[in-house]
C-alpha cells in the first residue's frame, strides 16, 4: 500500500510538474506575441511570469534577452542571454543574440566569438554569417568579411542582404568584375530596384566601362528620378568626357534635390567651373 501510494505521489508530482511546465510555456509564447508586436515591456513583465513558474526555462531567459535588445538595453540582454546558455548551451540564438549585443556595445572580440558560436552550432543560420562579416568590415578585415559572405552564399545563394553586402564588399576591394555579377544576379529578381541599378553603374564606373555606367545611372533615374546620387554619377561622367551640358545638367538636378548637403558646395564650384564664370 505504501509503494501503491508513493507512487500515486510520484505521478501527481509529475503531473504538476508538467502543468506548471506546459504554464511557462504558454507564457513564453505570450511574451513572444508581445515582442512580435513591439510591445516590449510586456514581453519583460511575461517572460519573469514564466521564469517564476519556471525558473529554469531557457527559452523565458531568452526572451527577456531579446526584447532587452530592443530596448538597447545590451547589459541586461547580455545577462540573460548567459542565463539561458547556463540552462541550455545548445540554443545558438543566444549566441547569435550575445554577439549582436557585444557588437552594438563595441565588444567586437566577444561578438566575433558568439557569431561563431552560432554558426558552429547551426551551419544555416544566414543572419549569424552576415553579422560575422559585417563585423569583420568594421574591424577593416575585408577578406575574411568576404570569406564570410561566400561561405554564407553557399548556404543561401538568394539572401539580398548578404549579397548586397558582398557586391558592395567588392567594389571596395576593387573587384570590379565580382561586384558586376553580383548586382547583376540581384537584378534578375529585382530588375526595378533602384538602389541594384544604381550599384551596377557604380561597379562598371569603377571598371572605367562609362557607357555601362551611364546606362544604369539613368535606368536608376527612371525608377526613381529624386535619385539625387545618380546624378551626381552622371555629371562626374560627363565632365571628364568634356560634356559640358549634360554635366552642368545633371549637376543642377543633383542640387535641386540635394541643396544643403556638404556636397553641394563641391558640386556648385563644379558647375560654376564648367560655365567657365
Amino acid at each position: 500500500m505504501k509503494t501503491l501510494k508513493n507512487f500515486a505521489l510520484l505521478i501527481l508530482t509529475l503531473f504538476i510538474f508538467s502543468c506548471a511546465s506546459e504554464s511557462a510555456n504558454d507564457l513564453v509564447g505570450i511574451g513572444n506575441h508581445n515582442y512580435e508586436n513591439k510591445n516590449y515591456d510586456q514581453a519583460i513583465e511575461t517572460y519573469k511570469k514564466a521564469l517564476e513558474i519556471d525558473p529554469n526555462s531557457a527559452l523565458a531567459f531568452y526572451g527577456l534577452g531579446i526584447a532587452f535588445a530592443a530596448k538597447e538595453e545590451f547589459d541586461k540582454a547580455v545577462e540573460n542571454y548567459q542565463k539561458s546558455i547556463e540552462i541550455n548551451p545548445k540554443l545558438y540564438q543566444n549566441y547569435y543574440g550575445l554577439g549582436t549585443s557585444y557588437f552594438e556595445k563595441s565588444k567586437l572580440g566577444e561578438a566575433e566569438k558568439n557569431y561563431q558560436k552560432s554558426i558552429e552550432l547551426n551551419p544555416k543560420h544566414e543572419s549569424s554569417y552576415f553579422s560575422l562579416g559585417k563585423l569583420y568590415e568594421k574591424k577593416g578585415e575585408l577578406e575574411k568579411a568576404s570569406e564570410v559572405y561566400e561561405n554564407a552564399i553557399g548556404i543561401a545563394p538568394k539572401n539580398y542582404n548578404i549579397l548586397v553586402s558582398y557586391g558592395e564588399l567588392a567594389l571596395r576591394l576593387k573587384d570590379n568584375e565580382k561586384a558586376i555579377s553580383v548586382f547583376s544576379t540581384l537584378l534578375e529578381e529585382n530588375s526595378e530596384e533602384p538602389i541594384l541599378l544604381y550599384k551596377l553603374g557604380n561597379a562598371y564606373h569603377s571598371k572605367g566601362e562609362f557607357g555601362k555606367a551611364v546606362e544604369f545611372y539613368e535606368k536608376t533615374l527612371g525608377f526613381d528620378p529624386d535619385f539625387k546620387n545618380a546624378y551626381f554619377a552622371l555629371g562626374n561622367i560627363f565632365e571628364s568626357q568634356g560634356k559640358k551640358e549634360e554635366a552642368i545638367l545633371n549637376f543642377e538636378k543633383y542640387l535641386q534635390l540635394n541643396p544643403q548637403q556638404t556636397e553641394a558646395q563641391v558640386v556648385r564650384t563644379k558647375i560654376h567651373k564648367l560655365k567657365g564664370n
